[in-house]
């Protein structure tokens, strides 16, 4: 029995020891920011290496029409803050946010107001994604970790998956329904449920 104590302290002394203790001690919480009078921001993903976060936040108060996609980044040890998205060719930005982001940080994945979706790349903003017969995104809930497919539900409450390529795609057979909730690297699996 005394052999358990002395294993369990040599373990705890290893860890609080090792470099990357330390680091996440001098960076234990750092505020997501605030725009104008928004009381609220929050994160929802993340990019593979934690230098890059994105969700939402209000522009006033804490009103659903005033949320804006967000993001926040943290490169070279100094925090960069929130970066408010705004596209005025976006009918919908009103109410938007990210539920999304790929490993690299480069796409993500959005929803404005539970009805129109789009995907965001560093390098060329937003494109919306149109809805297809109804068989379009009803909402995006996850990204691929290369960025190249989007996953989720389409109108006709089914799974569904997006790739630039091919559009929107419904997974199953026509009449079941469920939800692509996740996707792995290079989406060649996708989780979530499924009701035949």
């Amino acid at each position: 029995m005394q052999k358990h104590p002395s294993i369990l302290a040599l373990a705890l002394t290893a860890l609080l020891a090792s470099p990357f203790h330390a680091s996440a001690q001098s960076a234990w919480i750092t505020g997501f920011g605030q725009f104008g009078t928004g009381t609220v921001g929050s994160a929802v993903a993340m990019s593979a290496d934690g230098s890059m976060a994105v969700g939402m936040a209000y522009t006033n108060g804490s009103d659903f029409n005033s949320m804006r996609p967000a993001i926040w980044t943290y490169t070279g040890g100094v925090e960069q803050g929130v970066v408010q998205l705004l596209d005025p060719s976006w009918p919908r930005a009103a109410g938007s946010r990210f539920v999304a982001l790929s490993d690299a940080g480069t796409v993500g994945g959005l929803l404005a107001n539970m009805s129109q979706n789009a995907r965001w790349t560093s390098s060329g903003g937003f494109t919306v994604l149109p809805v297809e017969d109804g068989n379009g995104f009803r909402s995006i809930v996850g990204v691929s970790g290369n960025g190249t497919t989007l996953v989720g539900q389409d109108w006709n409450g089914t799974a569904v998956k997006w790739t630039q390529a091919g559009g929107a795609q419904t997974l199953g057979p026509v009449g079941s329904s469920g939800s692509a909730n996740a996707a792995s690297f290079d989406a060649s699996i996708m989780v979530g449920n499924y009701k035949p």
